[in-house]
């Protein structure tokens, strides 16, 4: 047998290192989410805990569900930027780590959508690119970085920004818009500003009218007022559990020109107002709940009045449009109406 021979450096030269392989593409997406998230952290309501990432881009912070598609893209964008391809198994493998630190490492935090209520004091969440929230106090209101609020805001698919509130603006232009009495005028104006608070049972308002009454204007108009979003106007949810998810992605859900309403979607109408709780078995488990719990205001509109049963201890709005010759179907006078009013009357008290 012969014995092995022993390679040794010339004398006066280092040995040569061995070369180290680069990280791979799992490894170095996870450094890098890593190092761009300014923290981990998690909300817990009803069910297990979801894991969320903050992470400031353009000067300010933003907060990301991490099961989302946003926050795949946002690791998109940093392997992009870093020619690091990753497969679909590795981006479930980095998110699985980043939520298993959210949830066990990570601080808990409460999580709205659009308005938290905190008793003495409000935060209203303009959705807008800089994440500026709106604080209202009994000494005033003023528009502050989200990262500064005690509360963190999530944004579903849809929510668009509310604009900047104006200090002294007017509501006479509602006036203009909104096909009712004065009276009727002040029930409506008051039920927005009833939207930008939380406290117990939330408020349903129901416009009825005949065609050309602008009834889906006055709707449309109050959901840019208090909850813009892309889909403005709904129609009738197909089962309770498509109304809970459609309730649990925005802070006003509208209802629009349904002709009739079953029962059961009127009690869950009720329900929600109060306060709902909805469950079902969780998908691809066998004994599991998956829990939505929700409280929102609606607005529904119909040509003849489909709410019949009572509300519970919601409160119910009864609003009538009388005809009109000069606002319509598809009018758009909403246009003239500054999004922003309602919200500065709320602010102002």
């Amino acid at each position: 047998m012969t014995a092995s021979k022993k390679v040794t450096a010339p004398a006066g030269q280092a040995p040569a290192l061995k070369k180290q392989k680069p990280p791979s593409p799992k490894v170095a997406a996870l450094a890098m989410a890593r190092a761009s998230a300014t923290e981990l952290w998690h909300a817990k309501e009803d069910g297990p805990a979801t894991g969320y990432l903050s992470h400031e881009r353009n000067g300010h912070t933003e907060h990301v569900e991490l099961r989302t598609t946003t926050a795949t893209q946002w690791l998109g964008s940093l392997t992009f930027s870093s020619g690091v391809v990753l497969s679909r198994a590795d981006i479930e493998s980095v998110m699985d780590h980043l939520e298993a630190h959210a949830i066990h490492s990570g601080q808990r935090y409460p999580v709205y959508v659009r308005v938290a209520d905190l008793g003495d004091v409000v935060y209203l969440d303009l959705a807008n690119e800089a994440w500026e929230v709106v604080r209202v106090t009994a000494k005033g209101w003023e528009i502050i970085p989200g990262g500064e609020a005690p509360v963190r805001f999530r944004r579903p698919n849809g929510t668009e920004a509310l604009p900047i509130p104006e200090r002294g603006g007017s509501l006479s232009g509602y006036s203009e818009v909104v096909n009712t009495s004065p009276a009727g005028l002040s029930l409506y104006i008051a039920f927005l500003v009833s939207c930008l608070v939380d406290r117990g049972a939330q408020a349903i308002l129901n416009l009825t009218g005949l065609q050309g009454s602008a009834k889906s204007t006055a709707t449309r108009l109050g959901q840019r007022s208090v909850d813009p979003r892309r889909a403005m106007l709904r129609g009738r949810p197909r089962s309770e559990q498509d109304f809970c998810v459609a309730a649990l992605n925005c802070h006003l859900l509208t209802l629009d020109n349904l002709s009739s309403i079953s029962s059961d979607l009127s009690d869950t109408m009720a329900r929600t107002a109060t306060g709902l709780a909805f469950t079902t078995r969780t998908l691809y488990s066998n004994g599991e709940e998956f829990i939505i719990s929700v409280r929102r205001p609606q607005i529904l509109n119909s040509i003849t009045d489909v709410v019949h049963r009572p509300a519970g201890d919601a409160g119910l709005l009864e609003l009538r449009h009388p005809p009109v010759g000069g606002l319509g179907a598809g009018h758009r006078g909403d246009r003239l109406v500054h999004p922003g009013a309602v919200g500065a009357a709320a602010l102002r008290g």
